[in-house]
């Protein structure tokens, strides 16, 4: 195994529970294994994981960490609104980076599974969104036909 890429659950983020202690042990495998770690946190809730410094803006996160490169890692923020970031691979040492375009992966994810007819998007989001994303979700689902 080259590189490795977690999806962070709920229960890695909840707070005294045993989740997110066993994930932090398992990212601390991962990056002293000679792995390189892909970490994303595609959740607005539960508890942000624990970094050495204060993490960028944003609602969501992905982090980079590469091997002989720890503590230290890349991480990438970004908002609901933005488009999702194209996120450095790291492969072997003599081969280049590849790249991988997380808004390409995540809206064939969700087309292929057919989330526009399983997620409940008339309820309200949890936790509530800042400011007047409210307004903003529920016009972006009109247009997408999902919400009349």
């Amino acid at each position: 195994v080259v590189t490795v890429i977690e999806l962070l659950s709920p229960s890695n983020k909840a707070a005294g529970q045993d989740g997110l202690g066993k994930y932090l042990d398992k990212r601390n495998e991962f990056l002293s294994s000679g792995c390189h770690l892909i970490e994303l946190d595609l959740l607005r809730g539960g508890q942000r994981l624990p970094m050495s410094a204060p993490l960028p803006p944003g609602d969501y996160f992905a982090l980079v960490g590469r091997v002989g490169h720890t503590p230290r890692c890349q991480v990438f923020g970004w908002s609901l609104r933005a488009k999702l970031p194209l996120l450095p691979v790291p492969l072997l040492p003599d081969d280049p980076e590849a790249t991988l375009d997380l808004d390409a992966a995540f809206g064939s994810a969700y087309d292929s599974s057919f989330y526009s007819r399983r997620l409940p998007y008339r309820e309200p989001l949890a936790p509530p969104m800042r400011e007047d994303g409210n307004a903003w979700v529920r016009e972006r689902l009109q247009s997408a036909g999902i919400l009349p």
